[in-house]
């Protein structure tokens, strides 16, 4: 697709496409792209946000789930919504994917935040009950010290981590405006300070 929505270059300096169909291993030295589907016969298996753990594997955020890709054999393995499962992830719609430094999952999509157990391959969510000011998790982004920060249609929530607990900010802390979900549009400088688009 043409239409690529992340550019993501991976430890081992590899660059990948986020794409409205596929996932694309790019060579800028070439500019040719290999591309990588879970169905090769599809027309629109779209990528919104991507991020790689430890072990190399890259997780990819869509509107039907969260994937992971294994490069090493090109395998693709999902995770989906499923209302009678317990720790299944909260909604299909993953805006955003984050590996903290720890190697942790964090995972922001339309209905909560979600952290992946590996141990057991589900997850723990945490939702306006728990103190997110906003169901919707658009973009994520993490401080030093293992703080996470994320904006959401109600307002910049920051999470601490080791604590489990919520702060939240809103316009009348100086935010434009209440709905920062805007397309996972978030970027963290190396001075530390984080940007957050919205609409």
């Amino acid at each position: 697709s043409d239409i690529v929505t992340r550019v993501f270059v991976d430890r081992g300096a590899t660059m990948w496409l986020a794409t409205w169909n596929g996932l694309n291993r790019f060579d800028p030295a070439t500019g040719r792209a290999e591309t990588f589907k879970r169905n090769p016969q599809s027309a629109a298996e779209g990528y919104f946000s991507l991020a790689q753990d430890p072990s190399g594997d890259l997780w990819l955020g869509s509107t039907t789930g969260l994937y992971r890709f294994r490069p090493s054999t090109a395998k693709f393995e999902s995770y989906a919504r499923d209302a009678a499962a317990p720790g299944a992830l909260s909604n299909n719609t993953v805006n955003s994917v984050l590996v903290d430094r720890r190697g942790a999952l964090w995972v922001g999509t339309q209905n909560g935040l979600n952290l992946f157990d590996r141990a057991r391959g589900g997850f723990k969510s945490f939702g306006k009950a728990d103190g997110l000011p906003g169901d919707v998790v658009s973009c994520l982004l993490e401080e030093r010290g293992g703080v996470l920060w994320m904006s959401t249609n109600n307002g910049i929530a920051r999470f601490d981590v080791d604590a489990g607990a919520f702060v939240s900010f809103s316009i009348a802390d100086g935010l434009p405006g209440p709905d920062l979900s805007g397309w996972n549009a978030c970027d963290r400088a190396p001075s530390g300070e984080m940007t957050f688009g919205g609409f």
